[in-house]
C-alpha cells in the first residue's frame, strides 16, 4: 500500500482495517486529550494553591501590632517573651487568634483599641489624630516677579565670580 492520498481516503476508511486503525486512533485521541485536561487541571490547582500562598497577606491587625511594637522601640521577641505569646505568630500570614489578640491589649494598654482595630483615630490613648497636610499657601503674583528678578541678580553674581575665577593666575 502506497501513501494515503485524499483521493484514496474513502476507500481506505471502507476497507475493515481502515476502520480499526480510525477507530484506535480516535481512542488514542480521547485518552491523550483526557489526561491532558486532567493533568492541566491538576496543575492549575497547584499554582492556584501557590499563588494563594505567596499573595496572602498578614492580617491588618497584626501589621498594626508590628508597628506599634516598632513605634515603641519593642522587639517582637521581647513581645513574645513578655506576653508567653508563640514565637512568630506575628509573622505568619493569617488571622490572629482571639487569645493573642488579648495578650497583646493587656500587654500594650496604652494603645488605642479603635486604631487597631478600625484604624480610626490615633494610634495611642490620648493622643490627637494627626491633622491632615494642608495646602501650602500661593504666592502672589508680585512677590513672585520680586524673588525672580533677585534670583536674575543672583546668577549674574555667581557667572561674574566665577570667570573672576578663573582669570586668576596659579602663584
Amino acid at each position: 500500500m502506497g501513501w494515503l492520498t485524499l483521493s484514496a481516503l474513502p476507500n481506505f476508511l471502507a476497507a475493515p482495517c481502515g476502520i480499526i486503525i480510525c477507530a484506535f486512533l480516535l481512542i488514542l485521541f480521547l485518552i491523550f486529550t483526557r489526561t491532558f485536561i486532567i493533568e492541566s487541571g491538576a496543575m492549575l490547582n497547584k499554582i492556584s494553591r501557590l499563588n494563594n500562598s505567596f499573595m496572602q497577606e498578614k492580617s491588618i491587625i497584626k501589621q498594626k501590632i508590628l508597628l506599634y511594637l516598632d513605634f515603641k522601640g519593642i522587639s517582637p521577641y521581647k513581645f513574645y517573651k513578655d506576653t508567653d505569646t508563640t514565637r512568630g505568630i506575628l509573622t505568619q500570614n493569617n488571622g490572629i487568634t482571639e487569645e493573642n489578640l488579648l495578650k497583646f491589649i493587656a500587654y500594650a494598654q496604652d494603645i488605642s483599641l479603635d486604631w487597631l482595630l478600625t484604624g480610626e483615630g490615633a494610634m495611642l490613648k490620648g493622643e490627637r489624630e494627626p491633622q491632615p497636610v494642608s495646602e501650602p499657601p500661593t504666592a502672589e503674583p508680585e512677590v513672585v516677579a520680586v524673588l525672580r528678578q533677585q534670583l536674575a541678580e543672583k546668577d549674574k553674581q555667581i557667572a561674574a565670580l566665577i570667570s573672576a575665577i578663573g582669570s586668576l593666575k596659579p602663584a
